[in-house]
C-alpha cells in the first residue's frame, strides 16, 4: 500500500478507465438534480476505491461537478476514524457526500440500529447518527461481486424501514467483458447449488437462497 500510493498520484498515471469514467458519470448525474444527495460507491477492492478518490480528485480541479468531501469506510480503516466517519456522513447536512466503501465493511460490520448509543457520551439527539446508516444515500456498485451475500447484505441494509425516501441502487456492468460475465456466472452457479442443497435438506420445492 505504501508504495502504491505516490504511483497512483503521479498525473501520468492513467487511471481514467471506462469504469472509473462511468463511476465519476453516475455520481454528477444523481447529484445534479439532487445536491443535496448522498451517494455510496462500493467496491470489494480498496484499490479500485483508491483509484475512484484519485479520480474524483483530480478531475475536480476542472469540474465543480466533483469538488465533492469524501470519505472512506473499509478494513485499513481505524476504529477512531470509523466512529468519525459514521457520525459525519449520518449527519442531515454537511459532512462526506460520498462514501468509498468496501462490500466486507458494508456488509458485515455496520450497526444500522437507530438510537443504539455506539457512544456513552451520546445524547439522545446524537444517538440517530451514530452506526452508519447507508438507508439515506443513493448507492453504486462498481462490479459484478464474488461475494453476493454480502452485497445482499449492504441492499438490506439500504432499504432500511422505516423509510423515508426512494432507494436507488446502480449496478455496473461492463459491455463487453468477459471478467464480468465470469462472476456473474459464479453467482448464479452458487445460488442454483445452495438451492439444490437446501431443497435437498428442507424439501422444499421453492428456496431463496442469495449465495
Amino acid at each position: 500500500m505504501e508504495k502504491w500510493f505516490p504511483f497512483l498520484k503521479e498525473e501520468e498515471t492513467q487511471i481514467f478507465s471506462p469504469r472509473v469514467e462511468a463511476v465519476l458519470a453516475r455520481i454528477k448525474d444523481i447529484r445534479k438534480p439532487w445536491p443535496g444527495e448522498k451517494v455510496v460507491v462500493v467496491s470489494e477492492f480498496v484499490l479500485f476505491l483508491d483509484i475512484i478518490k484519485e479520480a474524483i480528485e483530480r478531475r475536480s480541479k476542472t469540474d465543480p461537478n466533483l469538488g465533492i468531501r469524501l470519505a472512506e469506510y473499509n478494513g485499513t480503516v481505524n476504529l477512531e476514524e470509523r466512529s468519525r466517519v459514521q457520525y459525519a456522513f449520518n449527519l442531515p447536512t454537511g459532512g462526506p457526500e460520498v462514501l468509498l466503501l468496501t462490500v466486507g465493511a458494508g456488509g458485515v460490520g455496520l450497526n444500522l440500529a437507530r438510537g443504539n448509543r455506539a457512544s456513552p457520551q451520546a445524547s439522545p439527539e446524537e444517538e440517530d447518527l451514530l452506526g452508519l446508516n447507508l438507508a439515506r444515500a443513493t448507492h453504486i456498485n462498481t462490479e459484478p461481486f464474488w461475494t453476493l451475500w454480502k452485497l445482499n447484505q449492504i441492499i438490506r441494509r439500504a432499504r432500511w424501514l422505516p423509510q423515508d425516501k426512494t432507494v436507488h441502487i446502480w449496478h455496473m456492468r461492463a459491455h463487453p467483458s468477459e471478467i464480468d460475465l465470469f462472476v456473474l456466472n459464479r453467482q448464479a452457479q452458487k445460488v442454483h447449488f445452495v438451492r439444490q442443497l437446501l431443497h435437498a435438506v428442507t424439501g422444499e420445492a421453492d428456496i431463496r437462497a442469495s449465495d
